[in-house]
């Protein structure tokens, strides 16, 4: 009986211990967008990930926090791939027309501009280096690429590069 009550123990323990690493993922993002001027867009350190329903799909999102405000000053990213994409090709050559907006897509406050991975000036790419829809799975993405302005008349081709780093939220 005792073996038993300690073999179950142990089960438990493993299994828990397994839960707790799957959580304890270190998010992060090192995105960096790089204006016109030099400058970089500032972004949230928080970040939101998670797997839904969206159009009939089923579509992996991650994206920094937006921080509400009358006058914003931090700009977000957003990532959004449906999820049968992922598992045909991790990697997005840019410009990609595939996502409504582009499968990366920044806004950057102070510009008022709107960069997207889908329009025509975009170059470069993104890997999915890693991904899951579970509560706690690990999202890990690398960007590196410019990302053109979906604003008429406005003409900006903007470097982004850098690694994104999430855990599921829902």
């Amino acid at each position: 009986m005792r073996i038993c009550a300690l073999a179950f123990a142990s089960a438990f323990l493993v299994a828990g211990c397994g839960h707790l690493s799957k959580l304890a993922i270190s998010t992060h993002s090192s995105i960096e967008v790089k204006r016109n001027d030099g400058s970089l867009v500032r972004f949230s350190d928080h970040l939101f990930a998670d797997c839904h329903e969206e159009d009939g799909h089923r579509v992996l999102k991650v994206q920094s926090a937006q921080v509400p405000s009358a006058r914003p000053r931090l700009g977000f990213w957003t990532f959004s791939r449906a999820t049968d994409s992922i598992e045909d090709a991790r990697e997005l050559d840019f410009p990609e027309h595939e996502t409504n907006g582009g499968a990366f897509f920044v806004y950057d406050p102070r510009t008022k501009y709107e960069l997207s991975s889908e329009e025509p000036g975009a170059a470069g790419g993104l890997v999915v280096e890693r991904w899951g829809c579970g509560p706690g799975d690990e999202v890990r993405i690398r960007v590196r690429g410019k990302l053109q302005s979906d604003i008429d008349g406005l003409e900006s081709v903007t470097p982004v590069a850098g690694e994104i780093v999430a855990a599921i939220n829902n």
